[in-house]
């Protein structure tokens, strides 16, 4: 077997993979993107692709935009809602498997080898580089890039073992053109009834996508919470198509993100937002980062450093304050949305949020009390998701 050589090679092809693929290739060097599925596929995912977001994205993004979200409905324990709505978009609706397919491609057009369909069977370090075999092939590189999600195979092959407090989610979709309709500038938010997380509704070009999420500890309910918030939105849980349960791997301070010539990004490196359940927005921005790290260390044969530390200094301080806010707020939802819905300050505050013109930071700059709850939030409320 003949061994094809690589300056990186990056296994999984979600936005995270295919950011950094497209940005290293971008820069020169000579990149293998490897997924184990066959493009298009289908991902789990609620598919929102958040204004922030959107300003990592290569152009021509808009084309796999299905719905732009103006307005959201929030309800307590799937009681009667209020509405809350903007002048500017708040968020983009996709689907995975179109996002997906678009950035691979993107990585493509910048110089990177996509296989897809080739699943990585070992990783192995061997002299100066790190080799990568699958069923039919063996690759050598310099670097290699984790983007394999939670529990992927590149992290457990070398040795890096993230850290962090596992939540999940169920959802699914369902071919109702009511609903659609009736949904396809607005999303539906239900707090209270799903520990540790939200119910919710997302529309998209031809389907709603309704789902579940919070701790870990929850995950043999998932199927009942499902059930109870397809309901609430009119839904029948019995005609969910694609059903699909996934992790939600929440960063703990400080955990690893570099070793030895290889890089974790996206959710490899648990980067998925506490509060919000998003992850793309970090997925982004690691892939870019990483890019920048791993073009430095091909040159010079270090610098994988600086992407640690863009880690913590870029995301890791937002995504420390957004796990205070989370822990913050599953102590009293309901007084929260009561505040969401009775103070047009809070709810500018919130749409900057979303939107990536406010930071979970700035936030708890801006306000007296906010500061010192997320403080003490931080301290005395004790996690309830599962540690690793």
């Amino acid at each position: 077997m003949t061994t094809d050589r690589y300056d990186a090679i990056v296994v999984g092809a979600g936005p995270s993979g295919s950011t950094a693929a497209r940005e290293l290739a971008a820069g020169g060097a000579r990149v293998l993107l490897m997924d184990r599925a066959k493009f298009p596929r289908d991902k789990p995912c609620g598919g929102g692709l958040t204004i922030r977001a959107s300003r990592l994205m290569p152009p021509g993004y808009e084309g796999v935009i299905e719905q732009t979200v103006y307005a959201a409905r929030f309800s307590y324990k799937q009681k009667p809602s209020f509405e809350r709505r903007s002048e500017q978009a708040l968020t983009y609706m996709t689907q995975r498997r179109h996002l997906d397919l678009f950035l691979a491609e993107s990585a493509e057009r910048a110089g990177a080898v996509f296989h897809d369909g080739e699943r990585t069977d070992s990783i192995e370090r061997s002299g100066d580089g790190v080799l990568v075999r699958t069923a039919s092939s063996l690759y050598r590189c310099s670097l290699l890039v984790g983007a394999d999600g939670a529990n992927g195979v590149v992290a457990r092959a070398v040795g890096l073992t993230p850290r962090y407090t596992a939540w999940v989610a169920l959802e699914g979709n369902a071919s109702d053109g009511e609903s659609v309709r009736q949904w396809r500038d607005t999303i539906g938010i239900d707090v209270g009834s799903v520990p540790g997380g939200y119910g919710w509704l997302f529309a998209k070009g031809e389907h709603v996508n309704v789902g579940v999420g919070g701790w870990e500890t929850i995950a043999a309910d998932l199927r009942g919470l499902l059930e109870r918030v397809s309901r609430f939105y009119g839904l029948s849980a019995d005609r969910l198509e694609n059903l699909k349960g996934h992790a939600l791997p929440i960063r703990r301070p400080g955990s690893p993100v570099i070793g030895d010539g290889v890089m974790l990004v996206g959710d490899a490196a648990a980067l998925v937002d506490p509060l919000s359940g998003e992850g793309i927005h970090s997925a982004l921005l690691s892939g870019t980062l990483s890019a920048e790290a791993g073009l430095r260390f091909l040159s010079t044969g270090n610098g994988l450093g600086r992407y640690q530390d863009g880690i913590e200094s870029d995301l890791g301080k937002d995504l420390l304050f957004s796990r205070k806010l989370q822990k913050l707020f599953q102590l009293t939802p309901r007084l929260y949305l009561s505040i969401v819905k009775r103070s047009p300050r809070v709810w500018l505050k919130l749409e900057q949020l979303v939107r990536g013109e406010a930071g979970y930071d700035t936030i708890r700059r801006d306000s007296k009390i906010l500061g010192p709850l997320l403080e003490a939030a931080g301290t005395l409320i004790p996690e309830m998701g599962l540690r690793r």
